[in-house]
């Protein structure tokens, strides 16, 4: 993705890669509390859930992206992306 900075859609998953991350680990930092009873292992298991939930995320959207980019429509979906998102 870092090397077609300038192609629209690569730097809309980009920066929707980034946002997942923030998003993910502001939700763990919230709830550190809660998360204090878990052992290594454990914490470990939902660093890989909560990472594979981004990372599922990004796909879906990524490939609908591509698929949209493809016909021709791609601009218009990622700058609906990045208004959702507050990528802009």
């Amino acid at each position: 993705l870092n090397n077609r900075k300038n192609d629209p859609i690569s730097g809309t998953l980009y920066a929707l890669d980034r946002r997942l991350e923030t998003i993910r680990k502001e939700q763990l930092a919230k709830n550190r509390a809660s998360l204090r009873q878990l052992d290594s292992e454990q914490l470990q298991a939902l660093e890989w859930v909560t990472t594979n939930i981004t990372r599922k995320i990004f796909r879906e959207v990524a490939d609908e992206l591509e698929h949209s980019a493809s016909e021709g429509n791609g601009k218009r979906l990622s700058e609906t992306v990045c208004l959702m998102l507050g990528l802009a």
